[in-house]
């Protein structure tokens, strides 16, 4: 997080967050959340995604891209 943050190209308007994905919360101003491949592994993120859209400013985007493959996983 410390590089992203360093990172000269990253726009004052770029926010990096690190925490447990269950805890976190969009915050008032956010544009965009964007989540790829990992809220199918967090017990009731269908809940989760409906609760941010509802907490994200009117216009905002919430882009999440989460595969539908918990069918085929086999645990031993």
């Amino acid at each position: 997080m410390d590089q992203a943050r360093a990172l000269e190209l990253a726009p004052d308007n770029l926010d990096f967050v690190q925490a447990g994905i269950e805890e976190w919360e969009p915050q008032p101003g956010t544009d965009v959340v964007v989540s790829n491949a990992a809220l199918q592994w967090v017990p009731g993120h269908a809940d989760m995604m409906r609760r941010w859209a509802k907490q994200l400013d009117a216009g905002a985007w919430l882009a999440v891209q989460v595969p539908g493959n918990l069918g085929r996983l086999r645990m031993p």
